[in-house]
């Protein structure tokens, strides 16, 4: 069993049946049969990562890599959509989309898990008519539900705060650098 905090760890590596956290390529040299759990370490630690077996069907849920796992297959799953996929003649997500939607991923979770943690993984991935995209992510009272054009444009949809007094901010053809920020900020 290795041991990793989350400051060592910088890049991510999803395969098939397994996926971990490695600061460079060489740190996680066989991984086929690892995976890790966050623990959670003492108040004058980071967290730290544990390359272990893989979790057991009731932990899978609540183990953020697997929750990745599952966000990154159901993006594969919309690549493979066919025409009409809503029944409204719609085309699938584009390839524009679906290569925007993972590098958008990607940035937050590399950027934000250390952060933010489990935070950092979507809440949820949804086709959408146009052949595009919208990846939501959650945390607490905020929400920013972001919409991924057939071209690979951003736009967003932020809602903060709950009932009455809750505030909403939407734009359009927003720059990945400015959708990354205001989703860290929104998750952290």
């Amino acid at each position: 069993m290795n041991t990793y905090s989350n400051s060592e760890l910088i890049s991510f590596r999803v395969e098939r049946t397994t996926a971990g956290f490695a600061q460079s390529p060489d740190i996680v040299r066989d991984h086929r049969n690892l995976t890790y759990q966050q623990l959670e370490a003492p108040t004058t630690h980071d967290n730290v990562i544990v390359l272990s077996e893989l979790p057991s069907e009731e932990n899978i849920q609540a183990d953020p890599v697997w929750r990745l796992r599952g966000m990154l297959e159901r993006l594969n799953e919309m690549e493979r959509l066919g025409r009409n996929w809503d029944s409204y003649a719609s085309d699938p997500p584009s390839v524009a989309a679906v290569t925007r939607a993972r590098a958008l991923i990607w940035d937050i979770v590399g950027q934000g898990f250390g952060s933010a943690g489990a935070r950092s993984i979507p809440f949820s991935i949804v086709p959408v008519s146009g052949a595009g995209l919208q990846v939501e992510w959650r945390a607490g009272g905020d929400s920013i539900e972001v919409e991924i054009g057939s071209d690979g444009s951003l736009g967003f949809l932020h809602s903060r705060g709950h009932g009455p007094n809750r505030e909403f901010e939407e734009a359009d053809d927003v720059s990945e650098h400015e959708l990354v920020r205001r989703t860290l900020a929104a998750i952290s």
